[in-house]
């Protein structure tokens, strides 16, 4: 593990100015990681921990504090795989806070804790408890395993779970992008004079990733579309948002909010499922390159699962059994794999080699206890990704913005 990995170095410019303006008598910067704290759709939005003597501060991309944590205060626990760290945070009034400060690699996760436990000027405990965020995403797996019928495992625990950047390489035909691989009716919210009211309308999602609007189902008129592919998925809407009892949103790449109600539970799951999926989906034109979804990868002893957890909610974006699974080409230069399940490809993106690895070898062991095999070479192909050609030039500039060099991240926006 590169236990420099992640690690931002301000300039001498930004250091004295946190030392005046940020910290206070006898503090000193530690260190500080480059992290993900998550917003209420699952978005992972770029962010900084900061540590020093005293002090844990949480910034936003520009530097601006979004936590401030005192050490005195502070229990943390690891998440699954060293994937999360959960702190919890006890405030003025005796309830405690719960940030997860998402990192995507367990060297960076043993190195924050190495870092906050070493102080002893402010011994940081042990949090007995899960944080909510593992519970919530155990219980969606267990439910997604269940209603398989995959009940082989002995206990959740015995699940791989790993962040990674999710992208679908396989482009659907062109004469099946206009396909529809959604329709109902839907209700929408929309705005009037004063207030706001639900319309029902006919949606309609195609493969070439477009939400069309449309007044019933055979109108053939196309009231509104909706850009789907760039929009970073969808959340459940929550009892503070609405009285609607199954209600979503998402945000369009064309920058609308929009907010749809179904008839039922089910619905809704499949709708969101549909929506995530397409949000993924290769564009078009070859000239342009598909967007990736940072998500969860678990793997169980029969299933690879992609999961997008919210702040209160996870759906499933995609699935494949163990056994599906064809190929995974991989070379030692990226941390990067390209996933085969028939005719489908994904390719995952990790933080560093050594989660491409773990991820590589708990899916040969669950493969091999399959198949009872021991070669290798019959699962796995090593090649040279220079052969992606343009998705290698936008994975290149991912990993220089996850090692902190300044780059232009619009065209990786969800990754």
């Amino acid at each position: 593990m590169d236990r420099d990995l992640g690690i931002v170095v301000p300039t001498q410019n930004q250091k004295i100015t946190w030392a005046m303006e940020l910290f206070g008598d006898n503090e000193d910067m530690c260190f500080m990681y480059r992290i993900w704290l998550k917003d209420v759709a699952g978005n992972l939005e770029l962010s900084y921990f900061l540590l020093t003597t005293q002090m844990i501060y949480l910034l936003d991309p520009s530097y601006l504090v979004v936590h401030r944590l005192s050490l005195g205060r502070v229990q943390y626990c690891r998440g699954m795989n060293w994937q999360v760290i959960s702190l919890f945070v006890l405030q003025d009034n005796g309830t405690t806070d719960q940030i997860d400060v998402i990192t995507g690699c367990e060297a960076i996760s043993r190195g924050i804790m190495e870092g906050i436990s070493v102080n002893p000027a402010y011994p940081v405990s042990w949090a007995m408890e899960e944080s909510y965020s593992q519970m919530r995403l155990k219980y969606h797996v267990n439910t997604f395993l269940q209603e398989r019928g995959a009940f082989s495992l002995s206990a959740v625990d015995d699940l791989y779970y790993g962040y990674a950047s999710y992208l679908s390489l396989t482009a659907p035909p062109a004469s099946a992008l206009h396909c529809p691989i959604s329709e109902g009716k839907l209700w929408l919210k929309e705005p009037t004079l004063l207030s706001y009211v639900w319309n029902s309308y006919y949606f309609i999602l195609d493969k070439q990733g477009k939400l069309s609007q449309l007044d019933e189902e055979c109108a053939g008129v196309i009231k509104k579309e909706y850009t789907v592919i760039g929009s970073g998925g969808c959340r459940k809407m929550t009892k503070k948002e609405t009285t609607k009892q199954f209600a979503f949103k998402f945000t369009s790449e064309e920058g609308a909010e929009v907010m749809l109600n179904c008839d039922s539970a089910l619905e809704r799951d499949r709708w969101m499922s549909a929506i995530c999926r397409a949000a993924m989906e290769i564009p078009l034109s070859r000239e342009e390159t598909g967007h990736g979804m940072q998500c969860s990868v678990v793997v169980s002893s029969s299933y690879l699962v992609m999961v997008r957890e919210g702040v209160k909610s996870a759906h499933t974006l995609d699935s494949a059994l163990i056994q599906d699974i064809t190929e995974i080409r991989w070379d030692s230069q990226h941390e990067m794999c390209v996933v085969t399940i028939d005719k489908r490809q994904w390719l995952l993106l990790f933080r560093d080699q050594y989660e491409k690895i773990k991820l590589m070898e708990v899916i040969w062991e669950r493969w091999q206890a399959i198949f009872r095999c021991q070669d290798l070479q019959l699962l796995f192909t090593k090649i040279d990704f220079s052969e992606l050609g343009e998705p290698l030039e936008i994975i290149g500039k991912y990993r220089d913005y996850l090692a902190g060099r300044e780059v232009d991240n619009s065209e990786f926006e969800y990754l």
